[in-house]
């Protein structure tokens, strides 16, 4: 297959609802046998979880490179995001793996893995965006930085609103009170910003054509990843963090959401 020209005008690549529906039902199973496994094994548990989710998106963007390998874009974008999506789970693995082993697990090494996901991602959304010729209007220039501005604006605000001595309303003194734990998480946090956004761009760009349906999963899977991120360096400020906390089923909810959408990607091949 080559890429079209132009992109097409009909949509016939329908999302499946009892696939959406077995994706939530999963999830919410997760979870609640989360809450019933003992805390201190429970990591023994999630270990193979993230590994699994992480490892099929990473199989699934490598396969759908290797079906397009040769054309003018798919080829080289989803190699590009299949490759980050392995940083994801060389992160997983060195995560759980430091905290099997007694140490400190965040930050740590894995920290580095994690944040080589968004270079990945971006370049991926890059790839397609140029390929098909998206310029951006006045408009797109506007809301696409209140967007990205939108999320890290959320994660600044709810970090200072849970901080203790907000009621002394010295803001800016909360600020430089904060660790690096803030400021890492500020950075993350504001690469999934920026993902987000283009993300937003292409799915509306392709809303009415083969790659609509693709687009739009790759949205609500990317939406889910920027909120589970902003809630959880969120969590590790304050110390909030447990491996049973909901935090967890929000990515894996967001990596079942793009596997499927990296199915449909096929499909449309």
């Amino acid at each position: 297959m080559t890429e079209p020209d132009i992109v097409p005008d009909v949509a016939k690549n329908i999302i499946n609802i009892k696939v959406l529906s077995v994706i939530i039902a999963i999830t919410i199973a997760i979870y609640f046998s989360m809450q019933i496994i003992d805390e201190d094994t429970i990591s023994l548990i999630l270990f193979p979880i993230s590994v699994l989710f992480t490892g099929a998106a990473a199989i699934a963007a490598l396969f759908v490179s290797k079906q397009h390998w040769g054309t003018a874009v798919f080829g080289k974008s989803y190699l590009t995001l299949g490759i980050g999506y392995l940083f994801y789970t060389i992160a997983e693995i060195t995560f759980y793996v430091l905290d099997f082993l007694g140490y400190d697990n965040y930050p740590s090494i894995a920290d580095v893995f994690f944040f080589l996901v968004y270079p990945c991602m971006a370049i991926h959304l890059f790839l397609n965006l140029r390929f098909f010729g998206i310029e951006l209007t006045k408009v797109q220039k506007i809301w696409m930085p209140i967007v990205s501005c939108t999320v890290v604006a959320s994660y600044v605000i709810l970090s200072i609103i849970v901080q203790e001595n907000t009621v002394h309303n010295d803001y800016l003194q909360i600020i430089q009170e904060f660790g690096v734990d803030f400021y890492y998480g500020l950075i993350i946090v504001s690469a999934s910003a920026v993902i987000l956004a283009m993300v937003i761009l292409g799915s509306t760009t392709f809303r009415t054509s083969l790659l609509g349906t693709v687009w739009l999963l790759l949205l609500v899977g990317f939406l889910i990843n920027t909120f589970g991120d902003v809630w959880y360096y969120h969590l590790e400020i304050f110390g909030m963090y447990t491996d049973q906390h909901v935090v967890n089923v929000i990515w894996y909810l967001s990596n079942m959401v793009v596997i499927y959408a990296l199915y449909k990607h096929k499909s449309v091949g």
